[in-house]
């Protein structure tokens, strides 16, 4: 049979890699704090404000608006990213996540990344509704959302190179136990290729060329 191909930002698991999965990281974007792009309430946080928000501490944007935090399953990449990045977000994450727990509790729940956009892009539907996203899903789908500054640095394809914003996913090139040629040649101009790595991390900028339909 033929063999399969296919782009992750999950890592292999032990038995995937058992049953000869290969992973190929090709690039990296950024994990972003993501708001509504229409009436959005901020443009930037800080990492305390994160905690803040993850504690349910703060609860509001402003009077009257609630931040609407949409959770993600506990097994999901941008968890872990979080995690090992914020480390106090461990069990604020992990609490939100139990069911026995207050801290979720009237807090929407996204089964995947597109659940998870499409809720906190409607704005109307959802006001103040937040959560995590990745710049490559901003773009390729060309999402209403608005990435957020952390603690004063934008999300931006120079500063995921120079490592200045933190929250970096990896995107990976995912093969079964038989690669063909055919595959081999295709990973090989993803790996070297400039044109295919701008379609990960080029900036939204200029991907806005031409937005007035």
């Amino acid at each position: 049979g033929g063999g399969f191909i296919g782009f992750s930002s999950d890592r292999l698991t032990d038995e995937q890699r058992k049953q000869g999965g290969q992973s190929i990281e090709v690039a990296r974007v950024a994990l972003v704090f993501v708001v509504a792009e229409k009436m959005a309430p901020v443009d930037a946080l800080t990492t305390q404000q994160v905690i803040d928000i993850y504690s349910r501490k703060t609860r509001e944007w402003r009077p009257g608006l609630p931040i609407r935090l949409v959770r993600r399953p506990l097994a999901e990449s941008d968890n872990f990213i979080l995690m090992e990045n914020i480390p106090q977000l461990r069990p604020l994450i992990t609490a939100l996540l139990d069911p026995n727990s207050e801290a979720g509790r009237g807090l929407p729940l996204a089964n995947d990344a597109q659940e998870n956009a499409s809720y906190i892009e409607q704005y109307e539907q959802h006001p103040g509704a937040f959560g995590t996203s990745s710049t490559n899903m901003l773009i390729t789908e060309k999402r209403a959302l608005k990435p957020l500054k952390l603690d004063g640095r934008e999300p931006s394809a120079a500063n995921i190179l120079n490592g200045s914003y933190p929250l970096q996913k990896p995107v990976l090139l995912i093969t079964g136990k038989v690669v063909t040629p055919e595959m081999r040649s295709f990973i090989t101009f993803v790996e070297t290729s400039k044109a295919s790595r701008d379609i990960f991390t080029q900036d939204r900028k200029s991907t806005r060329l031409n937005s007035s339909h």
